[in-house]
């Protein structure tokens, strides 16, 4: 009976042992997991603030981002599934992300463009009002240029 109490003994001081040993892993795993948690936090915030500002000034970055992001990990999975080497797999991506920046590019550098047509308006104007007049033509030409400068500043500005 001694001997199988022993055992027993033995048995419950193992079990025990290595649910204190578990216990003070788990433990560990837990602070270590807040740490990283709590030096994380200044990243975390800047992230969350960069995304703001991205959506509220440019709406077309914000979703180039998602659609870039959405890319790469599509073709991460398509890589994985077709068994792809990791080489031919980053250049994928790096094609992809490519084609993405130079879309948002090609939009972003586009807008200012759109202002020239404010130029043909401007000689129109200054042709018009000028016709008619024969006096101070050059102070009605000064005043429509000063109104389409201020024109192109704020469709610059704002567009």
């Amino acid at each position: 009976m001694s001997r199988q109490s022993s055992h027993k003994r033995n048995f419950f001081k193992a079990l025990t042992g290595s649910a204190v040993k578990g216990s003070h892993k788990l433990r560990l795993g837990l602070e270590s997991s807040l740490i990283i948690l709590v030096e994380s936090v200044p990243f975390l915030i800047a992230c969350a603030v960069l995304v703001s500002v991205i959506s509220l000034k440019s709406p077309i970055l914000l979703f180039c981002l998602l659609v870039g992001s959405l890319i790469a990990v599509i073709t991460q999975q398509v890589g994985q599934q077709l068994n792809l080497p990791r080489r031919s797999l980053i250049l994928l991506q790096i094609l992809a992300a490519a084609i993405v920046l130079s879309l948002y590019w090609l939009d972003c550098f586009a807008a200012p463009a759109q202002a020239q047509f404010f130029g043909e308006a401007e000689k129109f104007f200054k042709k018009t009002l000028s016709d008619g007049s024969t006096t101070n033509s050059g102070g009605s030409n000064t005043a429509v240029s000063l109104i389409f400068n201020v024109l192109r500043a704020i469709y610059l500005r704002f567009f």
